[in-house]
């Protein structure tokens, strides 16, 4: 499913997909579902296209409206940048047991933004 919408999505079940100059888009995927389970999915931007329920495209502009819409979670966070096939996954599984972290292990949008900027 493909949805336009004129306000930002500030569900904890909604993920950023990705950025482009217009607009950026996000997956909804069903609430039940634990998205940083990385033993159930290793993946992250694998788990968003395999789940998604529907994306929401919003126009850039109104991600600004984001801070102020949203609960922000105090988290520890770890991202690993890697090469493929280096035990990234072995990794992210380690650091998942701890308490108050939530890993977000190959994240395609985090990736692409880097690049860009």
């Amino acid at each position: 499913m493909h949805a336009n919408h004129d306000n930002v999505p500030t569900a904890k079940n909604v993920f950023l997909l990705g950025m482009e100059e217009e607009t950026v888009k996000f997956v909804e995927v069903d609430p039940d579902i634990d998205m940083f389970d990385v033993r159930k999915y290793p993946i992250f931007y694998s788990a968003q296209t395999d789940l998604v329920r529907r994306v929401i495209v919003t126009p850039r502009a109104k991600i600004l409206d984001l801070e102020g819409n949203m609960e922000v979670e105090e988290r520890n966070v770890v991202w690993l940048c890697h090469p493929g096939r280096c035990g990234s996954t072995v990794w992210s599984q380690v650091f998942a047991v701890l308490p108050n972290w939530k890993i977000i292990s190959e994240s395609r949008c985090m990736i692409y933004t880097l690049l860009q900027s």
